[in-house]
Parts: structure tokens; C-alpha cells; sequence
């Protein structure tokens, strides 16, 4: 279901993001010098560095040379260069622990990016020779031990849930949490273990309120505040890692919250510091295209695919929001051919309901509905996901016959307002409204995306009346969004005008809309978060 991919993406970035050196100047802070046990390591082969530098306890120049570089070479998701580095560093003898850990962070993007097993198996293994190596490491009051003993166990905790063992799973993600929070409290200056625990407080913390009560009896405790603001402080106190925490909440604020407006510049800042980058022209493109900022989307994304071609390892999900940035855009075609490139080369399940009934609508818009129709019948709902619920429900419907001319007008704008062409986007709305033979929920629709393009051009009281329109359309039997999604965003425009009383009795009443409807937990989610920011 939706909360559990929110969970695991959080604990994905919490994996992938923290422990990796933010520039090739990076330097770590608080870690007490003492001379490594000569019974486990040689010295180091170019003499020992000061010991404010000694990185994943690194301590010479050569092994914080190769630590950097293979680290710079993740962000750059060039991963056979990140390989090279990370076998060099091994054979220095003060790499004996960063080593291993380097090469558990290169399998977990390799996994999650291409969702092979072979990679996930190799996080396992790589992260339990960091666990092994890690009880030989010397006690030297450093930060740095804690630390990666918590990232060790966090990826462990992947593992487990990747394999559908959540309990195993949810054991290990709260030793982790614990290792990384007590880190905290012992190093308080030592911020690098507040993004792992910033991001485990916040996923939790958007759980629906029964999951958060059942993690609460194993010592699991959420609360999506405070992980913010432990994100905060890593972004801004961090050595290595404010890059990241930085995007983490930009990622938060983007998927969760759906603050697209604030999610941006966060990612846009990890972008401009690796524009090679097809990893965070990836991640920078999804944020550009949930802000309706297409026309910039295409371009960061197809930047990021001439990386690839340029040597870059491949990065499928490019395709695939390329995808849908054309269809945004009306480019069906290009659209078809990046939809499909994607699903050809994808190897696992992220996105392929989606990625399916994009496909079937480019291509019934281009080359009818009988050519789409296969594409409908492949979205499912197999991993119980929220939104892949209410694709599968939109695929049956197209199943049962040709667009309408009033389906292909509300799609096209919905995707006017997808590409921020507001105007034409009000234009289709009214001439549908205008006419006499729309359904109940078509009317709602219309209603509930005038009212969108409105609020996105603060033109609130407009916003507001078409919102309610679409609520008064709505059966609260069916399927159908418009009515509880436009409480929800009422509540929103309630807030921009400093109205709270308002605002809480929008968001209550779309969380208290009769369920199911599409999207109905990541309404929940993010209302629940905007709730507790008025009260805060």
C-alpha cells in the first residue's frame, strides 16, 4: 500500500544519502584522535592526517583520496569509477571499514535503480562484512563507528523488507534508529547521523495513525516534525552530508506533502552541483515535472540520457518521467517511445502501472483504442500500492470503450494544467461545463480542475467556489476523488489566507470522506501533516 512505499523510500534515501562526502574538500568534525590497534591495521601507508579528517575512519591521505573520489563518483552515477576506487581503497589498511561500506551504498543505489536481485543480495552481504569489520574496529570514542554500525543495519532492514519480511524488517530499521539516535545524543555536534534519524522520525511519523501504534510497541516512534527538523540541522551543520539532507527534504516535501513550490530548490540545488549527474537529473526532472515546470523537465531529463549515452551507468526511471513529461506536453508519440523504452528496459515493478496506462493513452490518442487496449490490460495493482489502485480502476474504465470526445477534453486539461497552460486549460473547462450532456462525476472533475488552475493563479475565491461545486457532483459511494481531494485543497487556500478554523475543518472533512476513493492515503497523509502544522 502507498504507506509502505513512503516508508521505504524514506529508509532508500536514508541508505543511499548519508555517508557519502558532499565535495571533494569534505572534511568530518568531532572524531578524537588515537593511534589505530597495530594488531588489527598496519599503519597507514602515508602516515596518519589530523584526526578531524579521518573520514568513515579513514586516516591517511591516499585512502581519503579514494573514499572522495568513489563517493563523487556515486553522486556522478558512475559506478564502474566508483568500483575502481572503492578496490584500491581496500587494499589501504585504514580503508578496512570505509570499503565495505562504500560498496553496500554502490549495490543500494544499483538495487533500487534497477530493482535486481543480484544487487539487493549484494547489500546484504557487503553490509554485514561493514557489521563484521566494525567489531574490529578500535574504541577510539569516535563517531564515526556508531554511525555506520546504524547505516549497516538500515540497509540490512532494506533487505529484509525488499524480501517481503517486514517484521525482520522493522527490527532492524528500529537498531538502527536507536544506534543513529543515541549517536546523536552522545556527538551532538556530530550531525551526520541526523539524516538517517531525520528521515526514519519523519517516514514513521506519516504512517497512518494504527501502523504508528503498532511500531510504538517494538520502540519505534514517529514524528514527521521533528525528523524535519533533524533534517534541517543535518543540512545546515553537516560536513558531508548537508547535500543531501537538503534534497531529502526537498523529496519529502515533494512526494508526502505535495509542496511542490518547496520541494524544488532543494533538488535543483543537488542538480547544479552534479549536472552529470543522471541520477539527480532523475530525481531533479520528477520534481520540475510535479511543478508543472515541463518545458525544463524535458530538458533536465534528456541532459540526463546524453549522460548515460556519454558513460554514465544508465538510469531507466529517465525514460520513464520523459514519458510523462511528453504526454503533459501533448507530444504522444515521443511520449509512446519513452514509455516503452522504459518498460523494455526496466527489470522490476516501480512505475509499471503507470508506465502501462500512460502507453495505452498516447496510444489510443495516436493510434486508436484498439491498439491500446493490451497496454490497459497490464495495469495492476499487484503490489497493493494506493496509487496503483486507482490506475488499475482508471485502465478498467478505459477498457470499456473508446474515449469520448468529453474524455479526451478533460484529459487534455488536465494536462493544459499539468504544463501550466492555465488559460487553455479554463477555456476546455468552461466549454464542458457549458455543455448539458456530462455525467455527474465529468461535471465534478471539471469543477474540481477549474478549481485547481485557479488556486495555482491565486485566484482563491474562484478556487474555493469551484471546489465546492465539485464536492456538491460528487457520489460519495464511488470511486471518484473530486470530493474529498477538493476539501483537501480548500483546506490549503484556507491556510494561505491565515484562516486555521477554516483550514482544520477542510482537512477534517476530506479525511473523513468516505473511503475508498482514489489516492484516499496519500490524502490522508498529507492532511494529517498539515493538520499538525496549524496547531504547531
Amino acid at each position: 500500500m502507498m504507506y509502505l512505499r513512503v516508508l521505504l523510500s524514506g529508509m532508500l534515501l536514508g541508505g543511499v544519502l548519508f555517508g557519502l562526502p558532499g565535495s571533494a574538500a569534505a572534511t568530518a568534525s568531532a572524531v578524537v584522535d588515537r593511534e589505530v590497534d597495530s594488531t588489527r591495521t598496519h599503519e597507514a601507508e602515508a602516515g596518519p592526517v589530523h584526526a578531524d579528517e579521518a573520514l568513515l575512519l579513514t586516516r591517511s591521505a591516499p585512502a581519503q583520496h579514494h573514499l572522495r573520489a568513489a563517493h563523487e563518483a556515486l553522486h556522478r552515477y558512475r559506478i564502474d569509477t566508483a568500483h575502481a576506487h572503492l578496490d584500491t581503497l581496500a587494499a589501504h589498511s585504514d580503508g578496512y571499514w570505509a570499503a565495505p561500506h562504500g560498496r553496500a551504498l554502490v549495490a543500494l543505489f544499483q538495487a533500487f535503480m534497477t530493482e535486481e536481485d543480484t544487487y539487493f543480495e549484494d547489500v546484504d552481504t557487503h553490509a554485514n562484512a561493514l557489521r563484521d569489520a566494525l567489531n574490529q574496529a578500535p574504541d577510539s570514542g569516535s563517531p564515526w563507528v556508531a554511525h555506520m554500525q546504524g547505516e549497516a543495519d538500515l540497509m540490512r532492514a532494506l533487505v529484509a523488507a525488499r524480501e517481503g519480511s517486514y517484521i525482520r524488517a522493522a527490527w532492524r530499521a528500529r537498531s538502527a534508529f536507536r544506534t543513529l539516535r543515541r549517536n546523536t545524543e552522545r556527538y551532538p555536534d556530530f550531525a551526520e547521523s541526523r539524516l538517517g534519524v531525520g528521515l526514519m522520525r519523519y517516514t514513521v511519523g506519516v504512517l497512518p495513525g494504527r501502523y504508528q501504534r503498532v511500531l510504538r510497541v517494538i520502540g519505534f516512534q514517529g514524528d514527521a516534525e521533528r525528523g524535519l527538523a533533524d533534517l534541517r540541522e543535518a543540512a545546515e551543520a553537516s560536513t558531508i552530508n548537508a547535500v543531501f539532507a537538503s534534497a531529502a527534504i526537498g523529496l519529502m516535501r515533494n512526494a508526502v506533502e505535495r509542496d511542490t513550490d518547496a520541494a524544488v530548490p532543494h533538488l535543483e540545488a543537488a542538480y547544479e552541483r552534479y549536472p552529470d549527474s543522471p541520477l539527480w537529473a532523475y530525481v531533479y526532472g520528477f520534481a520540475l515535472m510535479e511543478n508543472r515546470q515541463v518545458d525544463r523537465a524535458y530538458e533536465v531529463l534528456t541532459h540526463g540520457l546524453e549522460q548515460v549515452e556519454a558513460g554514465a551507468t544508465p538510469v531507466s526511471f529517465l525514460h520513464f518521467f520523459r514519458g510523462r513529461v511528453a504526454f503533459a506536453r501533448e507530444d504522444y508519440q515521443a511520449a509512446q517511445d519513452a514509455l516503452r523504452t522504459y518498460i523494455d528496459r526496466h527489470a522490476g515493478r516501480a512505475l509499471m502501472p503507470p508506465a502501462h496506462l500512460y502507453l495505452g493513452l498516447a496510444t489510443e490518442l495516436v493510434d486508436g483504442w484498439e491498439a491500446a487496449r493490451s497496454y490497459y490490460e497490464q495495469v495492476s495493482d499487484d503490489r497493493e500500492f494506493d496509487e496503483d489502485a486507482a490506475l488499475e480502476r482508471w485502465a478498467e474504465r478505459r477498457l470499456q470503450g473508446p474515449m469520448s470526445e468529453v474524455d479526451r477534453a478533460l484529459l487534455s486539461a488536465r494536462n493544459a494544467y499539468d504544463s501550466a497552460r492555465y488559460e487553455t486549460a479554463l477555456e476546455q473547462l468552461q466549454t464542458l461545463l457549458n455543455q448539458n450532456t456530462l455525467s455527474a462525476e465529468q461535471r465534478a472533475e471539471a469543477h474540481y480542475r477549474k478549481g485547481r488552475v485557479y488556486q495555482a493563479q491565486n485566484a482563491f475565491n474562484s478556487a474555493l467556489a469551484h471546489y465546492a461545486s465539485a464536492r456538491s457532483h460528487t457520489d460519495r459511494t464511488s470511486n471518484a476523488q473530486w470530493g474529498a481531494w477538493s476539501w483537501y485543497h480548500a483546506g490549503t487556500v484556507y491556510r494561505d489566507q491565515q484562516r486555521p478554523g477554516a483550514a482544520a475543518h477542510a482537512f477534517e472533512a476530506a479525511m473523513d470522506w468516505p473511503t475508498p476513493y482514489d489516492y484516499h492515503e496519500g490524502l490522508h497523509q498529507a492532511a494529517r501533516i498539515a493538520l499538525s502544522r496549524l496547531d504547531a
